[in-house]
């Protein structure tokens, strides 16, 4: 015994059902008293604090990407709708002569979400193709989900190309609003 080697420590687990935690513990310090006077009680915490302690990094790792994420989110609508914007400004003498030759304000808008699908697709496009490229990278971080979960993939689907509409509205409805003469005399 005189290595000079600690101890080994032993952790107890007890299975307490209790109302509450000073119940719990009022319990476990009764049940410890009648087995082992002797024994300290040195940590008590309940499962659900455990669990707590064990799923706190996860939990800040998710919640640091689901922010991000939808930072980018914002950042790639603000990005579209300025870029709309400038196609929409630039091309006001084509607008005007559109509408001047009888193009319905309709056509011009679905016009412009048509450019802005275009390149929304492209770009669901290119996430796929990455997407097959790391997936391999991304299985060992998902829990219960598959990399390919179609209902996922359909929400992401379906999120971005709402942001994208509504990032492109109001570049559409600025081009349908176009009067044609103004747009005709500025050329």
């Amino acid at each position: 015994m005189g290595t000079g080697i600690l101890p080994k420590a032993w952790n107890l687990v007890f299975l307490i059902n209790a109302p509450s935690k000073a119940l719990a513990i009022a319990a476990y310090r009764e049940a410890l008293e009648e087995l082992s006077p002797s024994t300290p009680l040195v940590l008590f915490a309940t499962l659900h604090e455990q669990m707590d302690a064990a799923l706190g990094g996860e939990r800040a790792v998710t919640t640091l990407c689901n922010t991000f994420g939808a930072l980018s989110l914002f950042l790639s609508a603000i990005g579209l709708y300025a870029m709309l914007s400038t196609s929409v400004a630039r091309r006001t003498g084509e607008l005007g002569v559109r509408l001047a030759l009888g193009a319905e304000r309709g056509a011009v808008v679905r016009m412009v979400l048509g450019d802005a699908l275009r390149l929304v697709g492209i770009g669901m496009l290119a996430g796929a193709v990455a997407l097959v490229g790391v997936v391999g990278y991304v299985r060992s971080l998902l829990y219960g989900l598959s990399a390919f979960d179609p209902l996922t993939l359909a929400l992401c689907v379906l999120t971005i190309l709402a942001v994208a509409a509504a990032a492109a509205i109001w570049p559409a409805l600025r081009a349908a609003a176009v009067d044609p003469v103004v747009a005709l005399r500025a050329q």
